[in-house]
């Protein structure tokens, strides 16, 4: 009977505990002198306002990214494939209808931004003492990566060189990484 309350409360507390979620970013790697490396990292969003998970495998010679962005609206998923500095294949699915722009859950927002150019992002970058997170670090390389991720307090911006999200990967996977650092 005392087993059964301890049970019920401990489920309860998993289950029912306040929606400000821990950072879930798993890394597995192999890094040893003399062999190959190969990093997989497995990340879902920590904050609830905005639902995506990152899966990434990377060795010396192939980076695969799988993402998936929003399911409830944007209903994203994307694939990509890299064979040394090759793209070979890379893939985008979307089934959603609802495209919002801005997600807001327990007092934190989330605003996504598209068709921006890196002019567009100076400001940011000469402000960047008042965010918590910045990726990439430098402006030249947000046309590399195609994406930029700002963070300040309980507000998250996300940019996009192109209209919809499907370059949104590795800004998340670096800030899901850094988050999980941070604990």
């Amino acid at each position: 009977m005392i087993f059964r309350s301890v049970l019920f409360a401990y489920c309860t507390f998993l289950f029912a505990a306040p929606s400000t979620a821990l950072a879930f970013c798993q890394v597995y790697s192999k890094d040893v002198i003399g062999e190959k490396f190969q990093y997989t990292y497995d990340c879902k969003n920590t904050q609830n306002a905005l639902t995506y998970q990152i899966i990434r495998h990377i060795n010396k010679t192939i980076d695969f990214e799988f993402f998936t962005f929003d399911p409830k609206g944007w209903g994203l998923m994307c694939s990509s494939l890299r064979l040394d500095a090759d793209l070979i294949d890379q893939q985008c699915t979307q089934t959603g209808l609802k495209k919002p722009q801005k997600y807001m859950k327990n007092g934190f927002t989330a605003k996504i931004h598209f068709s921006t150019d890196s002019g567009d992002l100076s400001q940011n970058y000469k402000q960047r003492a008042a965010y918590s997170f910045i990726y990439p670090q430098h402006i030249q390389m947000y046309d590399l990566e195609g994406c930029a991720i700002f963070v300040r307090n309980n507000k998250l911006d996300l940019y996009s060189k192109t209209t919809g999200p499907e370059n949104f990967g590795p800004c998340l996977l670096e800030y899901e990484r850094y988050l999980t650092r941070s604990q």
